[in-house]
């Protein structure tokens, strides 16, 4: 297995995070699967959000995404059985966008912490501000 495992913003929100694997894979010629707790409930709590994402084309193979929104963590991943001619790389690349995207937001105050201080998002602002 190979992965990559990015800390984001907590409590980055789900359609932001969907929307830009939807674009993105789009872009690299595959398509996004909401799995796991996305798509059906279980017996016991639990808050992380998993996707596939899986080239359109045969033997492409499978990139897997799972978010923690409490822990800030994204792992992108690609088992050995399921690297195909594209996911190999192609987690990777993701990667690199998920980390680029969002430098960007945060820059732009689009991934703020749900946190009803509004001074800590003053203080983010400010930050954000300081890295440009």
């Amino acid at each position: 297995m190979r992965k990559r495992e990015i800390v984001i913003p907590r409590r980055t929100r789900q359609v932001w995070l969907e929307g830009m694997l939807k674009i993105w894979a789009q872009q690299e010629d595959a398509q996004v699967r909401r799995m796991g707790r996305l798509v059906r409930g279980y017996k016991t709590e639990g808050e992380n959000m998993h996707w596939h994402l899986t080239g359109l084309k045969k033997g492409m193979g499978t990139v897997e995404v799972t978010y923690a929104p409490s822990l800030g963590t994204l792992a992108v991943l690609v088992h050995d059985n399921r690297r195909g001619f594209w996911a190999g790389q192609a987690y990777q690349r993701l990667a690199r966008e998920i980390m680029k995207r969002t430098r960007e937001s945060r820059r732009l105050g689009f991934l703020r912490s749900e946190s009803r201080d509004p001074e800590q998002h003053v203080s983010t602002r400010r930050s954000a501000i300081e890295e440009v």
